[in-house]
């Protein structure tokens, strides 16, 4: 093998590197404002070849919360995830694992938070907040607690023929408090899925994918949640710059308690359905995005363990000038039942603008305000909080 061949065909190695400093200081409605203090890092080492890569990253946090108070705690976070590819003629193979371990508020942790942008340079579409990734109840929770989450995944796809393509995954994960005191405050979660997609491409601007998707979700103690979904999503180009997707299908859902509940399981059919909208554009040294999804969809409550009808909005507008970005950003999301003890209805929005001072380093401050109400009598304050940190990102090291 000549020497320039071996150049070639060896592996590429990348190692990035990110640190950060960050001041926070919240307030839930009339309470007195709370500032926390947040140093976070993040290691990523990356193995690409022909057909092979690989991907590994490690994020710790350390907070300090509540500085000065009497409620001062130390918090922390550790972040882990891996991803291993393999492409081959017609598909490719991917596997992927994160875990997360964590003590922080649960109060914070459970809050909603505003649509968070893709910027105008990422060419992935931004991903709307899912529908049950806030929990009811847990504003009621503004307590230090250990918790953690692991998801492992698998994705297959394969090439049929010029204008069909196939994909397949499965995955497993987890979420809850750690700690019998911790796990009745926050259970523990479990969940099983798997789906495949077919995408039919119809014309150069037209993509229709026909879409089956199962899961299973058990909440420790509480009930069992078993949906299985069959939805249509249809995928247009509008311009080069413009693209959305319209999907539409119906969900089997069944709920079943705990046997020693002694309660009948409930069935019901739901519809599903999401309608989204993402266009970049660019002119007179500025690039911008522009992000909306409006859907449906059935999802398992975070603490109670109840399935529950959502629907829910997201917006996000980044503009990028040079060194300048700034963003505005909201989200909404509400049971569509209000009747129900677990009904929950959460608007929150965001406003935010960074700047690089070089290349490695960059400044940027946001607002954020959010607001939860949980069945028909009880409501969160606000929550507001005010962030500003500084970022020192150096290029990658090539090995």
């Amino acid at each position: 093998m000549t020497g320039s061949l071996a150049v070639l065909l060896a592996p590429l190695v990348v190692v990035g590197f990110e640190d950060r400093v960050e001041t926070r200081v919240r307030t839930f409605g009339d309470g007195a404002p709370r500032v926390d203090l947040v140093e976070s890092a993040s290691l990523q080492l990356s193995i690409s070849g022909q057909r092979n890569s690989a991907t590994i990253g490690y994020a710790p946090m350390l907070l300090l919360l509540s500085v000065g108070t009497p409620e001062q705690a130390v918090g922390f976070a550790q972040a882990f995830d891996g991803t291993v590819n393999h492409t081959y003629r017609r598909g490719f193979v991917s596997l992927q694992q994160s875990a997360v371990l964590a003590r922080n508020n649960l109060r914070l942790t459970l809050v909603p938070q505003p649509l968070d942008p893709a910027g105008p340079s990422d060419q992935t579409p931004t991903v709307p907040l899912p529908p049950g990734s806030a929990a009811s109840g847990s504003a009621f929770y503004d307590t230090v607690v250990w918790f953690g989450s692991t998801r492992t995944s698998l994705a297959l796809g394969q090439t049929l023929s010029p204008r069909l393509r196939l994909h397949e995954y499965a995955s497993y994960s987890a979420h809850g408090g750690l700690g019998s005191a911790t796990e009745t405050l926050y259970p523990r979660q479990y969940q099983q899925a798997a789906g495949a997609g077919l995408s039919q491409t119809l014309t150069r601007r037209d993509t229709l994918t026909h879409g089956l998707d199962a899961q299973r979700t058990t909440t420790s103690g509480r009930a069992q949640v078993y949906v299985l979904s069959l939805r249509e999503t249809w995928a247009h180009v509008f311009s080069s710059a413009t693209s959305g997707q319209l999907a539409a299908g119906l969900a089997y859902a069944r709920e079943a308690d705990v046997p020693e509940e002694g309660r009948e399981p409930l069935d019901t059919w739901l519809p599903v359905g999401e309608a989204s909208l993402m266009s970049r554009w660019s002119g007179e040294g500025a690039r911008a995005a522009l992000t909306a999804a409006v859907g449906v969809a059935p999802t398992v409550d975070w603490l109670s363990g109840r399935l529950d009808q959502r629907g829910y909005v997201n917006l996000a507008f980044t503009e990028e000038r040079r060194r300048f970005t700034w963003f505005v950003g909201g989200s909404g999301m509400t049971s569509l039942d209000q009747s129900t003890p677990n009904a929950l209805t959460i608007a929150a929005v965001a406003a935010g603008a960074s700047q690089r001072w070089s290349r490695e380093i960059s400044v940027d401050a946001n607002v954020t305000a959010s607001r939860q109400l949980f069945g028909e009598n009880i409501s969160a304050s606000t929550l507001w909080m005010a962030f500003a940190g500084i970022t020192y990102r150096p290029n990658p090291w090539r090995l």
